[in-house]
């Protein structure tokens, strides 16, 4: 009996160390999955956990979701705007964005005397009539006159000039010169001209149906020289799909400074399919929708692809010197500014008003 078991211990052993740990562990997993423990992706045991530490964890991997995303990348260059950079798939995140969608005033097309209604009751609270030119019903085009004020224009175009960093403007996703556009610009940021920036933020909102701020770009300030013009474009491009921030859904252009005798000649903004010219007036802007799809239209998500809309394409036609000055050493400029806004958090932490 003693020579049997000496002769089945290798057997015995391979039993006991091998296969019977390997039993084990399968009946308990399938006892574990039977009773509902199973794991959960960055979580562990469902029912082995206290809640907040379970609520800890998910929250642990929610984070590290985010960090996989790319982020609005702050330019450390002082003469170039801020850029969202390419997305990757993950955008959970968009699924906790508040909604200002579902009522947006230009999600249907409205009457003129509805727009022009809008506009005069919901944009402005200081009490001061204003203009209102509908040059479109749909897709809405509008000029608003004194949008903001002469002084707040020259604070404006002071603060640009101050800054030192005028330079070639860009175009596109890739931020590259093209002589379809020869102007000068700079992005200034809030604090660079605090009071005239938060109103033209805020005007903006409410302009856009109360998209918030933060939402926007940062001004862009635009200087144009005699000779110079913006070719025929579109504002958004559909390779801003690709981005994070998204596409520009709308654009606010302000003029700085008025086409007259002393100062330019020429530098309308034309839009082609309604053969319209506006001619800049200090203080006045120009509103429209870049793109097909727009916040209360149907099946309108914020992180949807945005399709250009042809019909707002416009230009910046060329700048002329008044008559008077073409043989004089006197500089003449066109200045303009651009508010664009997005259908997410752009990232560049503009403020309105209410934000102060």
């Amino acid at each position: 009996m003693k020579d049997v078991l000496t002769n089945k211990t290798p057997a015995i052993l391979l039993v006991y160390l091998v296969l019977f740990p390997l039993y084990c562990f399968v009946a308990h997993g399938f006892l574990w999955t039977a009773t509902g423990n199973t794991h959960h992706h960055c979580r562990g045991p469902i029912n082995k956990r206290p809640e907040v530490s379970s609520f800890r964890r998910a929250s642990n991997c929610w984070d590290s979701l985010v960090r996989l995303q790319p982020v609005f990348q702050i330019s450390k260059s002082d003469d170039t705007q801020e850029e969202c950079i390419e997305k990757s798939t993950v955008e959970k995140r968009s699924l906790l964005l508040p909604s200002y969608n579902e009522d947006n005033f230009w999600g249907t097309t409205k009457s003129a005397s509805e727009i022009v209604d809008f506009v005069t009751e919901q944009v402005f609270d200081d009490g001061v009539p204003r203009r209102v030119d509908v040059i479109s019903e749909e897709p809405p085009l509008v000029v608003v006159h004194d949008f903001i004020s002469a002084v707040q224009c020259r604070e404006i175009m002071g603060a640009a000039n101050e800054t030192g960093r005028l330079g070639r403007s860009t175009m596109g996703a890739t931020q590259k010169t093209s002589d379809t556009r020869t102007s000068s610009t700079v992005w200034l940021q809030g604090a660079e001209c605090e009071g005239p920036l938060q109103t033209l933020a805020t005007r903006v909102s409410r302009l856009s149906g109360h998209l918030p701020p933060h939402y926007m770009e940062n001004c862009q300030v635009v200087r144009y020289e005699p000779g110079q013009s913006f070719d025929m474009h579109t504002d958004h491009l559909d390779s801003f799909n690709d981005l994070e921030c998204r596409g520009r859904l709308a654009t606010c252009l302000v003029y700085l400074n008025s086409q007259d005798d002393s100062s330019f000649q020429g530098g309308e903004t034309h839009f082609f399919q309604f053969n319209h010219s506006v001619v800049p007036q200090q203080g006045s802007a120009v509103f429209f929708w870049n793109t097909e799809e727009r916040p209360g239209s149907p099946n309108y998500t914020p992180t949807m692809n945005l399709t250009a809309d042809w019909k707002l394409r416009h230009a910046g036609l060329p700048v002329e010197s008044p008559r008077e000055l073409v043989n004089k050493e006197t500089q003449v400029f066109k200045w303009v500014c651009n508010r664009w806004i997005h259908p997410i958090p752009f990232g560049a932490n503009v403020r309105g008003l209410q934000d102060s």
